[in-house]
């Protein structure tokens, strides 16, 4: 589901998988719906030339959650883009673009890739539970700047 928020008051919700690519599209968000397979992480690799990936998953085992959940849960950027391949679970990207917020939840086969300098924040929830693949060019682009401080 894609919900934007204008003021803090919904203006739209999406379900459908196209309107959630076209509206995503055009505020420059990579957002694609691709079904795992075997090599799929290598494919995505070669087509978006990303050399590194990780793995996190997150569930209610984590140990200091609410210390991860509040650097992920707070509006930032960073100096690279943040792609990742949600393979379990669901939780929700939050974009910040002008006057809008898009909330996106993410679910198992969701690609999406927010550019470098976009706000953004990321929330799994009370009860986490998801895993994805983490791709990146350099890890020194995932030190989130965190816009209000």
């Amino acid at each position: 589901m894609l919900k934007i928020y204008q003021n803090s008051t919904v203006i739209q919700t999406y379900n459908e998988t196209q309107d959630k690519i076209s509206h995503l599209d055009e505020i420059g968000i990579l957002y694609l719906q691709v079904p795992y397979e075997s090599g799929i992480i290598e494919k995505i690799k070669a087509d978006y030339d990303v050399p590194y990936t990780d793995i996190i998953t997150v569930n209610e085992e984590t140990i200091n959650y609410d210390i991860l959940r509040d650097r992920f849960n707070r509006e930032h950027i960073h100096s690279d883009y943040e792609m990742r391949y949600f393979t379990e679970g669901t939780a929700k990207f939050f974009i910040h673009v002008d006057d809008f917020v898009f909330e996106l939840t993410v679910e198992p086969s969701d690609l999406i890739s927010v550019p470098a300098n976009v706000k953004h924040w990321f929330d799994a929830g009370d009860n986490p539970s998801f895993t994805a693949i983490r791709f990146f060019n350099d890890t020194a682009g995932w030190v989130a700047q965190y816009v209000n401080e």
